[in-house]
């Protein structure tokens, strides 16, 4: 897996993970580089996360494209409350999490099919 899906899953895994965002960003138990909802949006974007052309690499369906389109759009529109706290209690968010984790694994596991495919040759 290439540098940039590895970088773009660990994020998507931190979108997924409520217990990261109460230590992290709610709490701050211990630093990380996604301190916050914005970092993330900005290092998914350094990542070309929201770049169309990135999912051309994927061999995805539609439906699983249309997916991640409309998971990108929430995140995008998403606006991050000033208290924490309430973000990870709100159900638009918390809906954005579990949309993370479907989004998560269709990314890994077209990940893993172009391996096998490559492996096979």
């Amino acid at each position: 897996m290439n540098s940039r899906k590895v970088e773009i899953l660990e994020i998507i895994n931190k979108l997924a993970d409520l217990q990261f965002q109460s230590d992290v960003w709610v709490n701050q138990v211990y630093w990380d580089r996604i301190l916050n909802f914005g970092e993330a949006i900005n290092t998914l974007d350094d990542y070309c996360f929201f770049d169309k052309s990135y999912y051309n690499k994927l061999k995805i369906s539609k439906t699983e494209l249309a997916l991640i389109i409309q998971f990108q759009n929430q995140l995008l529109k998403y606006s991050e409350p000033c208290n924490t706290k309430l973000m990870i209690e709100d159900p638009t968010w918390l809906q954005l999490v579990k949309d993370a984790k479907v989004i998560n694994k269709i990314i890994t596991e077209s990940e893993h099919d172009l391996e096998r495919r490559n492996s096979s040759y």
